[in-house]
Protein backbone atom coordinates (compact mmCIF):
# COMPACT_ATOMS: atom_id res chain seq x y z
CA UNK A 1 0.00 0.00 0.00
CA UNK A 2 2.69 1.90 0.84
CA UNK A 3 4.40 1.94 -2.51
CA UNK A 4 1.11 2.79 -4.57
CA UNK A 5 -0.16 5.60 -2.01
CA UNK A 6 2.22 8.59 -3.63
CA UNK A 7 0.93 7.74 -6.77
CA UNK A 8 -2.62 8.35 -5.97
CA UNK A 9 -4.38 11.58 -6.65
CA UNK A 10 -7.67 11.91 -5.78
CA UNK A 11 -9.16 11.41 -1.91
CA UNK A 12 -11.58 9.09 -3.65
CA UNK A 13 -8.34 7.12 -4.89
CA UNK A 14 -7.00 7.14 -1.61
CA UNK A 15 -10.31 6.43 0.55
CA UNK A 16 -10.13 3.11 -2.08
CA UNK A 17 -7.45 1.68 -0.49
CA UNK A 18 -8.56 2.94 3.05
CA UNK A 19 -11.83 0.61 1.93
CA UNK A 20 -9.24 -2.19 1.06
CA UNK A 21 -7.64 -1.86 4.42
CA UNK A 22 -10.79 -1.53 6.21
CA UNK A 23 -11.96 -4.58 4.84
CA UNK A 24 -8.76 -6.95 5.70
CA UNK A 25 -8.93 -5.34 9.28
CA UNK A 26 -12.88 -6.23 9.05
CA UNK A 27 -11.76 -10.04 8.73
CA UNK A 28 -8.74 -10.35 11.11
CA UNK A 29 -11.29 -8.67 13.93
CA UNK A 30 -13.47 -11.09 12.92
CA UNK A 31 -10.88 -14.20 13.34
CA UNK A 32 -9.61 -12.83 16.43
CA UNK A 33 -13.10 -12.35 18.16
CA UNK A 34 -13.94 -16.17 17.04
CA UNK A 35 -10.32 -17.66 18.13
CA UNK A 36 -8.51 -15.68 20.03
CA UNK A 37 -11.47 -14.46 22.68
CA UNK A 38 -14.12 -16.47 22.06
CA UNK A 39 -12.14 -20.17 21.95
CA UNK A 40 -9.66 -19.54 24.36
CA UNK A 41 -11.37 -17.30 26.75
CA UNK A 42 -10.70 -18.83 29.62
CA UNK A 43 -7.02 -19.14 29.70
CA UNK A 44 -7.21 -15.15 28.62
CA UNK A 45 -9.66 -14.40 31.67
CA UNK A 46 -6.01 -13.81 33.14
CA UNK A 47 -4.97 -10.96 30.20
CA UNK A 48 -8.78 -9.29 30.55
CA UNK A 49 -6.72 -5.90 30.48
CA UNK A 50 -4.75 -6.72 27.41
CA UNK A 51 -7.49 -8.17 25.79
CA UNK A 52 -9.46 -4.84 26.30
CA UNK A 53 -6.48 -2.62 24.72
CA UNK A 54 -6.51 -4.83 21.90
CA UNK A 55 -10.32 -4.39 21.14
CA UNK A 56 -10.08 -0.52 21.95
CA UNK A 57 -6.69 -0.13 19.07
CA UNK A 58 -9.22 -1.98 17.09
CA UNK A 59 -11.89 0.94 17.33
CA UNK A 60 -9.43 3.35 17.16
CA UNK A 61 -8.01 1.86 13.59
CA UNK A 62 -11.87 2.20 12.26
CA UNK A 63 -11.83 5.89 13.65
CA UNK A 64 -8.75 6.62 11.57
CA UNK A 65 -10.03 4.72 8.53
CA UNK A 66 -13.05 6.95 8.99
CA UNK A 67 -11.05 10.27 9.33
CA UNK A 68 -9.35 9.39 5.59
CA UNK A 69 -12.46 8.92 3.94
CA UNK A 70 -13.55 12.43 5.35
CA UNK A 71 -10.54 14.09 4.30
CA UNK A 72 -10.61 17.46 2.54
CA UNK A 73 -7.32 17.02 0.36
CA UNK A 74 -5.90 14.15 -1.42
CA UNK A 75 -2.92 14.91 0.66
CA UNK A 76 -4.54 15.37 3.85
CA UNK A 77 -6.21 11.61 3.02
CA UNK A 78 -2.81 10.28 2.59
CA UNK A 79 -1.18 11.41 5.51
CA UNK A 80 -4.35 10.30 7.68
CA UNK A 81 -3.97 6.73 5.71
CA UNK A 82 -0.06 6.06 6.44
CA UNK A 83 -0.92 6.70 10.18
CA UNK A 84 -3.75 3.85 9.88
CA UNK A 85 -1.27 1.82 8.41
CA UNK A 86 1.75 2.42 10.98
CA UNK A 87 -0.94 1.96 13.58
CA UNK A 88 -1.96 -1.33 12.24
CA UNK A 89 1.35 -2.59 12.15
CA UNK A 90 1.78 -1.76 15.85
CA UNK A 91 -1.44 -3.24 16.62
CA UNK A 92 -0.58 -6.56 14.68
CA UNK A 93 3.17 -6.27 16.45
CA UNK A 94 1.68 -5.86 19.78
CA UNK A 95 -0.83 -9.24 19.07
CA UNK A 96 2.07 -11.52 18.20
CA UNK A 97 4.05 -10.60 21.41
CA UNK A 98 1.32 -10.60 23.85
CA UNK A 99 -1.39 -12.65 22.70
CA UNK A 100 0.02 -15.13 20.39
CA UNK A 101 1.80 -16.60 22.73
CA UNK A 102 -0.94 -17.06 24.96
CA UNK A 103 -3.26 -18.50 22.73
CA UNK A 104 -0.38 -20.84 21.27
CA UNK A 105 -0.06 -22.46 25.39
CA UNK A 106 -3.55 -21.83 25.85
CA UNK A 107 -4.77 -24.80 22.69
CA UNK A 108 -1.64 -26.43 21.94
CA UNK A 109 -0.13 -27.57 18.54
CA UNK A 110 -2.97 -29.98 17.74
CA UNK A 111 -5.84 -27.74 18.00
CA UNK A 112 -3.66 -25.01 16.45
CA UNK A 113 -3.35 -27.47 13.24
CA UNK A 114 -7.14 -28.66 13.75
CA UNK A 115 -8.15 -24.21 13.51
CA UNK A 116 -5.50 -24.07 10.59
CA UNK A 117 -7.20 -27.10 9.02
CA UNK A 118 -10.64 -25.35 9.50
CA UNK A 119 -9.79 -21.85 8.61
CA UNK A 120 -8.78 -23.81 5.13
CA UNK A 121 -11.98 -25.14 4.48
CA UNK A 122 -13.71 -21.53 5.71
CA UNK A 123 -11.72 -19.27 3.42
CA UNK A 124 -12.06 -22.00 0.40
CA UNK A 125 -15.67 -22.10 1.07
CA UNK A 126 -16.05 -17.71 1.42
CA UNK A 127 -19.30 -18.17 2.98
CA UNK A 128 -19.96 -15.97 6.44
CA UNK A 129 -19.81 -18.14 9.25
CA UNK A 130 -18.42 -21.20 7.53
CA UNK A 131 -15.45 -20.45 10.29
CA UNK A 132 -17.42 -21.17 12.90
CA UNK A 133 -19.07 -23.70 11.43
CA UNK A 134 -16.59 -25.80 11.07
CA UNK A 135 -14.22 -24.26 13.68
CA UNK A 136 -16.65 -25.20 17.21
CA UNK A 137 -17.33 -28.90 16.25
CA UNK A 138 -13.56 -29.33 15.60
CA UNK A 139 -12.14 -28.39 18.77
CA UNK A 140 -14.82 -30.30 20.97
CA UNK A 141 -17.30 -29.16 23.74
CA UNK A 142 -14.51 -28.04 26.97
CA UNK A 143 -13.13 -25.07 25.09
CA UNK A 144 -16.44 -23.24 22.55
CA UNK A 145 -18.65 -21.00 24.64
Amino acid sequence: MERVLPRLRSSAEVGAMASLLEGLLRTHGKLEVELAFAVVDPALHQHKRRLATLHQEHHELDERLGRVHQAATCGQARQLLRGALRASREHFRDEERHLFPVVERALGLGVLTALGEAFKKASKTKRKGAFSAVLHPTLGAGLVP
